[in-house]
């Protein structure tokens, strides 16, 4: 990875991550909006049952004004999952769009 990359879209999705391993799932209910409501308390469920504990960068994949990067967590009894992050470049800015996890 670049080290001059613009990490701005990284350091939101990191913002979320941290709220995540402190037990706070109510943090990703804007971005799951687009999910139906079964699926969206599936994830806010499993959030908070298998609670990450550390993560590091994955892929991050750049498509004209959107972004998706993809983070590998290690959750309790749980290492080796993988969550996704998506953005829009808004006004110069990346703005989180969705969040996207494989349990």
């Amino acid at each position: 990875m670049n080290p001059f990359r613009d990490r701005q879209a990284e350091a939101i999705a990191e913002q979320i991550l941290e709220q995540l391993k402190a037990g706070n799932t109510n943090v990703l209910v804007p971005y799951l909006s687009e999910k139906e409501d079964d699926d969206r308390e599936r994830y806010r469920s499993n959030e908070s049952e298998y609670r990450i504990t550390s993560w590091h960068n994955g892929d991050v994949e750049i498509n004209g004004e959107e972004l998706s990067i993809q983070y590998w967590v290690s959750r309790l009894n749980h290492p080796g999952d993988e969550v996704h992050f998506f953005f829009a470049r808004t006004e110069g800015q990346w703005k989180l769009r969705s969040y996207d996890a494989i349990y």
